[in-house]
């Protein structure tokens, strides 16, 4: 069994999707790390969450995988601030689409090392 099936499934990504860009979008402290905030971060969001928790491998079939990720966060310079605010906003969004209490360490490990990935490789 994966982590996808621990939280639910795919459609429990798509919403934790959507809930967290209905939250990031409105802080103006992330808000600027969005170059295009009309674009469908959310879908961008669920294929690679669902590839990474262990579902289907839409991101890599649709925009690359990995590589292509890193490269969108190049040259962001995401800020220790910055970092704290999307894992807020990611914790937070989980609790609203109601992921499991026994997955949330795993998903906060998730989390915790994607975001210092992300703030790493945006230097």
């Amino acid at each position: 069994m994966s982590f996808i099936d621990d939280i639910g499934g795919p459609a429990v990504v798509d919403r934790l999707a959507e809930r967290f860009y209905a939250r990031v979008l409105s802080d103006p402290v992330l808000r600027p790390l969005f170059r295009d905030p009309d674009e469908d971060h959310a879908g961008r969001m669920d294929w690679f969450l669902t590839e990474l928790f262990g579902g289907e491998r839409m991101h890599t079939q649709r925009r690359g995988g990995f590589s292509t990720m890193v490269a969108a966060h190049r040259g962001l310079k995401i800020t220790e601030a910055q970092r704290q605010g999307w894992v807020t906003h990611m914790l937070a969004a989980a609790e609203e689409v109601g992921l499991p209490p026994a997955a949330m360490v795993e998903y906060a490990a998730y989390l915790g090392q994607g975001s210092r990935l992300a703030m790493s490789g945006s230097q």
